[in-house]
């Protein structure tokens, strides 16, 4: 199984998706590779002060250098990411501890959008 870059996950009941983590644009959701995932949307206005950027350089960052990448100062790979954290690497070990977080989470919700019973969940 491989979760990280691209990820997404969708309640189907009867063959019929009910639900998904995916939204309007693929910042929201999980935690991916290089992307945000799921935030506050103030959170533009506040980093474009914040940071001197513009709100496109702040949308540019929470597209291509957030994440797995942004967390873990570095590694949008889940496999390297894991690596550097079983040496004892602390920004990999928390990229790690927040994508299950987030992920355990959004399936959680998806297990409730299902009817509170699901046969499978399928990485």
């Amino acid at each position: 199984a491989h979760l990280g870059n691209g990820a997404s996950a969708t309640a189907i009941v009867n063959g019929q998706s009910i639900d998904t983590t995916m939204g309007f644009t693929p910042l929201s959701g999980l935690v991916m590779g290089t992307r945000c995932g799921s935030i506050d949307p103030s959170i533009v206005n506040y980093a474009s002060k914040a940071m001197q950027k513009s709100p496109d350089e702040v949308m540019d960052d929470l597209n291509n250098r957030s994440g797995l990448y942004g967390i873990s100062k570095g590694d949008n790979d889940m496999r390297t990411i894991i690596q550097r954290a079983s040496g004892g690497d602390q920004d990999a070990q928390l990229a790690i501890d927040m994508f299950i977080h987030i992920l355990a989470k959004h399936i959680v919700g998806l297990v409730v959008s299902c009817g509170r019973v699901i046969d499978a969940l399928v990485f």
